[in-house]
Parts: C-alpha cells; sequence; structure tokens
C-alpha cells in the first residue's frame, strides 16, 4: 500500500481528469479504504479543484503543478468554515460515507473533452460493498441511503435538471428527500421504482429474474426502464411487497411486514415460514457462500429463524436441528490469479 501522502494527493489530482492507470486506481481505492478520514480529504480536494476553472479546462495538466493550487484553496475554504458555527456546517454537509471501511470502491470520474474546453459532464460516484459487510451514507440531496452486502450504487455528486437518479445493482433501503419537482428515480437493470419522498427497500442483482420492492412508507410506481422510457407496472402502498419477474413480466403485490426485509440494516436475517430456496439466495448473500440444494425435496421445507451475528457454521447447525437436512462444508480454494473462491456448501436430506 502507498504511504508517500504527496504521492497520494498527486494520484487523487490525475484520477479528476482520469488519467489514472490501472495499477494507480488500485492504490488509491486501497488509500481511501484504508482510513475514515481518508474520503472526507479526497471530498476536501476535489471541491477546492471544481471551483478552480483554469485547472478544470485544462484536457492535461501536471498533478504536481496543479497540487499547490488546490492545497491552497482548501486552506482558504477550511479558514471560512471555521468562521461558522458547527451546527449550520452540519446542515450543509452534501454526502456522507458513514462507514468507509466498508467501501470497496469509491471513485469520482470528471469528463473533459478533447479540443476547446467544453462543458464539464456530470461528476459521478460509486459505492460499492464487499460481501458481508453493509454501509450507510447520504446523497446530495438529504436522501439516506443503507446498501446491503454485495452492492453497488452510482449516482451524481449533485442531482441536475428536472429529476433525480440513482442505478442500483443490489439491495438498498432509501428515505428519499422530499422534492415535487424532483421525482427521485432507483433504476436497476430491468426495473425502475419512482418516488418523491417515501421509504422503501429495493432488491434488484443483475444475475437475478426477479426484482423486489418492500414500501414501508410513502407511495412508490414500480415500472420497467428501457432506456430513458418507462411504462407502469404497478404502485405500492405503505406495508405491500412486489415481486416482478423479468422474464414472464408477472408482478405479485402482497401485504407484509415490512419489519423483515428491513432487518438486514441491523445485521439481522429474518425467516418467517420463507421456502428453503429464498433461506439460500439470502444466505449466500451475507455470508459470501454458495449452497447448492441437492435434494429436490428441500426445496419444499420451509423454515422459520432469526440471525444475528452467528457465523455460517452455526448457521448450518441450526439449520441441521430444525429440518431432516445435512450438510457437507468444503472450504475456500486459492485459484492460480491469488483469488479465492467462495465456500460450499452442499444440503442434502439426513439419512434415517
Amino acid at each position: 500500500m502507498i504511504r508517500h501522502d504527496s504521492y497520494i494527493e498527486e494520484l487523487i489530482i490525475k484520477s479528476f481528469s482520469e488519467r489514472l492507470s490501472e495499477e494507480e486506481q488500485t492504490q488509491l481505492n486501497e488509500w481511501m479504504c484504508s482510513n475514515e478520514r481518508h474520503p472526507k480529504h479526497f471530498n476536501a480536494m476535489k471541491k477546492a479543484w471544481e471551483v478552480m476553472p483554469k485547472l478544470k479546462a485544462m484536457q492535461a495538466f501536471d498533478a504536481k503543478v496543479a497540487l499547490p493550487a488546490v492545497k491552497e484553496k482548501i486552506q482558504a475554504r477550511e479558514v471560512a468554515k471555521a468562521k461558522k458555527s458547527w451546527k449550520y456546517h452540519y446542515r450543509n454537509i452534501a454526502a456522507v460515507v458513514a462507514v468507509p471501511l466498508f467501501i470497496s470502491t469509491l471513485f469520482l470520474s470528471a469528463f473533459l473533452m478533447s479540443g476547446k474546453v467544453q462543458k464539464q459532464a456530470e461528476l459521478m460516484q460509486t459505492v460499492a460493498v464487499k460481501q458481508g459487510m453493509t454501509t450507510n451514507f447520504q446523497l446530495s440531496d438529504g436522501t439516506e441511503v443503507w446498501l446491503n452486502s454485495g452492492s453497488t450504487l452510482k449516482f451524481p455528486m449533485e442531482f441536475k435538471g428536472n429529476s433525480r437518479k440513482v442505478t442500483l445493482n443490489g439491495e438498498a433501503y432509501f428515505e428519499v428527500e422530499k422534492d415535487v419537482s424532483k421525482p427521485f428515480f432507483v433504476n436497476t437493470k430491468n426495473v425502475s421504482v419512482k418516488v418523491l419522498g417515501t421509504a422503501f427497500n429495493v432488491v434488484s442483482f443483475a444475475d437475478d429474474v426477479e426484482a423486489e420492492v418492500v414500501l414501508k412508507e410513502g407511495k412508490v410506481r414500480l415500472m420497467k426502464n428501457s432506456g430513458d422510457a418507462y411504462m407502469k407496472i404497478g404502485d405500492l402502498l405503505p406495508g405491500q411487497r412486489a415481486v416482478y419477474n423479468t422474464v414472464t413480466g408477472q408482478n405479485i403485490t402482497q401485504q407484509v411486514d415490512p419489519a423483515k426485509y428491513l432487518a438486514w440494516r441491523n445485521g439481522e436475517l429474518i425467516f418467517d415460514n420463507d421456502p428453503m430456496t429464498e433461506v439460500v439466495k439470502r444466505l449466500n448473500r451475507r455470508y459470501n457462500v454458495e449452497i447448492v440444494i441437492s435434494d429436490t425435496e428441500i426445496k419444499s421445507y420451509s423454515y422459520r429463524a432469526s440471525f444475528r451475528d452467528e457465523s455460517l457454521e452455526q448457521v448450518l447447525e441450526l439449520l441441521k436441528k430444525s429440518a431432516p437436512i445435512d450438510y457437507k462444508l468444503y472450504p475456500s480454494r486459492e485459484l492460480p490469479s491469488g483469488e479465492y473462491t467462495a465456500k460450499r456448501v452442499y444440503l442434502y436430506k439426513e439419512k434415517s
């Protein structure tokens, strides 16, 4: 890991014009995740750079030359901030990542077009969460986001125009700041959710054929998306859960207890007569494991339990005690690339 401060700062400056090599981007990502103060320092440099038109207008520039100017701007901003009360400063925070150590990828892109100075494209930010972890952060409009294990959210640093759009792959809970002039859209691979101000949970992984939305409060509209075109699937009321099959086009809406589906924000897993196929799917994402149901009959079993801090082995033992099943756990294997495969578990009927 790179520890030289000036070198890291040069990488940060270079990242604003997308001039980082793959190795440099990896070094910058590792530095961002190594300390909770690093994302804040990154954002401070970004804000200073954004208000320096001469630097932004340059298609290519020397990071070593730009660095002193950016530092000077940061110092000037800090002096100005010191004159304000803490309460005022807190209300004007644009976006805060509450648990930065949980973020596996965090980057910004400033698109500078070739030739003469062109209008700068929208700055985007991506937050990706490693398996077995969660994180909570705030968008620039005040919307609160909880991002679950193995999920990714892409969003603009500042919402412009007449709508607020984010792109999700995975599971996230949103408490959307109400703004009737700017509806909020959560776009996934095939489904979108439109809201004005409400609290809801979305599950839509790119490799799944089903998308799920659970509404805690307010009202949302589930839509099928194709580029910028949207087609209404249905509206949800508080306490309703919609499951949309992107292959068949079937949408099933039912009344549920939202607490069960929102428990993951507190590190809990709650099963209430859920089919074993659903149990396996959620355990796979929670523990970064591949569970294979070897006997078809097991798929018809239902399960009721709640977990919080239990290990994978403890969960498997509880499954074994509560149903006529047994399991075989295979440890992860190291690949030639140096990465490791996920653990694999086979579930089969317990022998009489």
